[in-house]
């Protein structure tokens, strides 16, 4: 009975001997999966920091958005330019927008931008629509004129384009100011108005000039009567043109000197000087007894 027993208590701590040693083992494993999961974890961890590292400082390529601003504004009912006021582009329907971009900064060591911009959009006709608004503004009481960006005047452009820009101008009333107004169109019916105030002044365009050779024939062309002469073509006349120009009431003007035939004779003599402007515009001779120029040619 006691060996029994005894032999039965054996087995009991036997049993838990193994028992131990398999929890024992369990453990270990554990242990194990443990230790390789925390460096699988580490390296996560860090990877995640690296891609939101590279994110911020840009290391994606991709920039980050930046905040659009809502530049639209109530139609204008009339411009601002210097001191002056001037009716705006008139806008009849609902659906079209205006938008009012800010002015940028200027560079370092620019002057400031003085120019405001307004965009309309959703025009159905912006061609037609800003050719009659520049009608109006060139009208003789409103005192605007189609000029090229140095101010020279130009002629109107063809309206008949599909998209196409211009600028008009009118002087201002301080002294060396001219107020400028480009007008754009496209064939998306926008439309851009760009409003500024620069120096300077509007001048006249540069008149083509003569060679003293055109400027003989273009005597030559002309009825005897019209420059006080005698006879019914020139043909009778000799022309002599002299060299350099002479100013006449402020216009550069080909000194000619025309002599009448003495058939009989064969002489010549002084029929008359005339001056004739570089542009044909104007025609002055030279009276022979006083020295008085006065304008000839009808």
């Amino acid at each position: 009975m006691l060996k029994g027993k005894k032999k039965k208590k054996k087995n009991v701590e036997e049993v838990d001997e193994e028992q131990l040693e398999e929890t024992g083992k369990k453990g270990k494993k554990k242990k194990k999966k443990l230790l390789l999961l925390i460096p699988v974890a580490v390296l996560l961890v860090g990877a995640a920091a690296a891609v939101f590292f590279l994110r911020g400082r840009g290391g994606d390529g991709e920039k980050p958005e930046e905040e659009v601003k809502d530049d639209t504004v109530d139609p204008p009912q009339v411009y601002t330019l210097g001191e002056s006021e001037l009716l705006a582009l008139p806008v009849l329907s609902e659906t079209v927008i205006v938008h009012q971009p800010e002015v940028p900064e200027p560079a370092e060591g620019e002057d400031p931008i003085t120019a405001v911009t307004y965009i309309y959009e959703g025009f159905t006709d912006a061609r037609g629509l800003l050719a009659g608004y520049a009608g109006l503004l060139t009208a003789e009481d409103m005192g605007y004129a189609y000029v090229d960006e140095g101010l020279i005047r130009t002629e109107a452009p063809d309206f008949e384009e599909e998209s196409g820009s211009f600028l008009l101008a009118k002087e201002g009333a301080e002294e060396n100011t001219v107020h400028t107004i480009q007008l754009e169109w496209s064939p998306e019916q926008l439309g851009t108005v760009i409003l500024d105030t620069t120096e300077g002044r509007i001048r006249e365009p540069r008149a083509e000039t003569m060679t003293l050779m055109e400027a003989e024939d273009y005597m030559r062309s002309m009825n005897p009567a019209d420059l006080g002469l005698e006879g019914d073509t020139m043909a009778s006349y000799r022309i002599y043109p002299l060299a350099g120009s002479v100013l006449v009431d402020g216009r550069p003007c080909l000194h000619m000197s025309v002599y009448s035939i003495d058939e009989t004779a064969g002489t010549n003599q002084i029929a008359g000087e005339f001056f004739i402007a570089s542009d044909k515009s104007h025609i002055y001779r030279r009276d022979s007894i006083n020295g008085r120029v006065y304008e000839v040619g009808g």
